[in-house]
């Protein structure tokens, strides 16, 4: 167990990357010697997505030697909780070929899967997004030791109705200034539906009497919301409706990763529900990160 200092130092460095990463990498992008070409420049987005969300976490976790620990790893297998995976790939797959248009091209079909480039790109954006959430939770429990403790069940069930409906409201809000609107409509259907599924899958894994603290869940969710609000131009001069509406999509899989940090099993189950998502273009990344389908 780290000192609350230590701990809550490793949260706020972890969290202040993530959140202004986007924003000073929008900055650098803007100049003109940036290169515009498309595959360097998709080979320095690689760059950017681990410098911004797997970086710092790895290089603390080694600094406070807990490596794997800091991540919620307990050795499990990836394939130890069948009951959870299987279902979960199959609602994001059923996601995916529900939202419109998704069948006209093989690039649409297969996401990233279509170039070695694309490959990576997943595993780096999954991985990204796994290191981070996961870390958030972890370090968030030394972090803040006077949250109260409070059934995990409890938690998750909270902060995915929340998220549910604000995914459902923002994206009935965004669909009347859109055209055409029956697809916005579609989509905010779709996305909470999926929302649902996912959270669902992720109580029934929660054993009854688990306990963690209130810090160790907000404290990621509030991470991936100032993200994705801040990648949208922030409070006061963004798209506040929109950044809005992907923070609350971004806030179920940000759950699950949180929750499968302290269950006996470890996260690591859930790694391979992480490529899953962000292999097809949907928007489900925890990751503020762009999407044609968002």
């Amino acid at each position: 167990m780290l000192a609350s200092d230590d701990a809550r130092t490793d949260v706020i460095l972890a969290a202040a990357t993530v959140i202004f990463g986007a924003n000073l990498r929008a900055f650098i992008v803007s100049f003109a010697w940036y290169p515009q070409a498309v595959t360097p420049r998709r080979l320095l987005d690689v760059i950017w997505v681990i410098a911004v969300t797997a970086l710092v976490p790895l290089l603390l976790a080694r600094h406070r030697g807990d490596n794997r620990a800091a991540f919620g790893v307990r050795g499990a297998g990836i394939f130890r909780e069948p009951a959870l995976l299987i279902p979960g790939v199959g609602v994001i797959a059923v996601t995916f070929l529900l939202l419109p248009n998704v069948l006209t091209t093989p690039q649409a079909v297969f996401g990233r899967a279509t170039s070695a480039l694309g490959l990576i790109e997943t595993v780096v954006l999954a991985l990204g997004a796994f290191l981070l959430i996961t870390f958030l939770s972890v370090r968030a429990k030394d972090a803040y030791p006077r949250s109260p403790d409070m059934p995990l069940k409890q938690l998750v069930r909270t902060g995915g109705v929340i998220a549910i409906a604000v995914t459902f409201v923002f994206g009935l809000l965004r669909a009347l200034g859109s055209r055409p609107t029956g697809t916005t409509i579609m989509f905010a259907l779709v996305y909470a539906l999926t929302l649902m599924l996912l959270l669902w899958l992720t109580d029934r894994a929660i054993p009854f009497g688990t306990t963690v603290t209130r810090a160790s869940i907000v404290a990621p969710v509030i991470v991936v919301v100032l993200a994705h609000l801040f990648s949208t131009g922030g409070l006061f001069r963004g798209d506040l409706l929109t950044g809005g509406y992907l923070a609350a999509i971004a806030t179920g899989p940000t759950l699950l990763l949180a929750a499968r940090s302290h269950l006996p099993h470890g996260s690591v189950a859930v790694l391979p529900l992480m490529i899953a998502i962000h292999l097809w273009p949907t928007c489900l990344s925890p990751l503020a990160l762009p999407s044609g389908y968002c």
